[in-house]
């Protein structure tokens, strides 16, 4: 049989002890972010080291400064997230891409070794929710592939010829010509912050 720890003798210590702890966000304790300063405790003397001495500050004034706090951290942490955020990828109708597809088993070959895309694709048509409508591009089959696709299976086609000419014309130039380097490319759209 286990012996009586007697946690519940010990809550009121810990619900003390989490209310005067400093959090990292609004740099107050939530203690005195109510009332307005942090008490001394005698009975533990650890806090008594720890815990300044009792002033008193209007807790308005406190609550204010937090909300203020709060807002400038929900900003740092916008903008690191912005950072990292995309638009996505987007295609027009005629654009070539490969579509990821999935390996088939069961023939006792390796399905490292097969094949990861499919195509040359062409876009047909746009569809909600990041979904195009692609066929091959060989017209003269009579059974012509079509099929939907979301944006993640897709790949855009990057001819590397053409990739070489604006590095060649670039070159003639003496300039950087961007909007030609980003018409080459996947269109991969980095949202600014708002």
């Amino acid at each position: 049989m286990q012996e009586d720890v007697g946690w519940d003798r010990s809550i009121v210590e810990v619900e003390r002890n989490l209310n005067l702890a400093i959090n990292k966000t609004t740099g107050r304790a939530p203690y005195e972010v109510l009332y307005g300063y942090l008490p001394r405790f005698q009975t533990d003397p650890v806090m008594a080291r720890i815990v300044p001495t009792e002033q008193w500050t209007p807790a308005e004034d406190i609550q204010i400064e937090v909300r203020r706090r709060i807002e400038e951290e929900q900003q740092k942490q916008k903008s690191l997230a912005d950072k990292k955020r995309y638009l996505g990828v987007r295609y027009e109708v005629g654009d070539v891409v490969f579509m990821r597809r999935q390996p088939v088993g069961g023939s006792g070959e390796s399905t490292k070794l097969q094949p990861k895309f499919c195509g040359p694709l062409t876009i047909t048509q746009i569809l909600p929710s990041d979904t195009y409508r692609v066929a091959s591009i060989n017209e003269e089959d009579r059974r012509r592939f079509a099929t939907t696709a979301h944006v993640s299976q897709l790949k855009g086609y990057q001819n590397h010829n053409e990739e070489d000419s604006i590095d060649e014309q670039q070159e003639d130039d003496g300039t950087k010509n961007e909007e030609v380097i980003a018409e080459s490319t996947v269109r991969r759209v980095r949202k600014k912050p708002e």
